[in-house]
């Protein structure tokens, strides 16, 4: 079943994500090999989500990978992908 989790808001995506595993913050982050300083950082908003991580967050579900981008970069790929019609 797919997962219903928006990851577009790094923040509280991140920290559903991880809820939903039973994975503490250090565990995410040494999975991404980050401390769990840095995960924390993301779900509070002090640090913005790298495209990097949320691809390896949306490898790891089942999660649409449209819900992974913000607005700019789905418009940015729907802009592309028009062009190469």
């Amino acid at each position: 079943m797919a997962q219903r989790i928006s990851l577009k808001r790094g923040r509280e995506g991140v920290r559903r994500w991880r809820s939903h595993r039973g994975w503490t913050q250090e565990q995410l982050g040494a999975a991404l090999g980050l401390d769990g300083s840095t995960i924390r950082h993301f779900e509070s908003g002090r640090r913005g989500l790298p495209l990097a991580i949320r691809v390896w967050l949306f490898e790891m579900s089942d999660v649409p990978i449209r819900l992974l981008l913000t607005s700019d970069e789905q418009a940015t790929v729907k802009r592309a992908a028009e062009a190469l019609g």
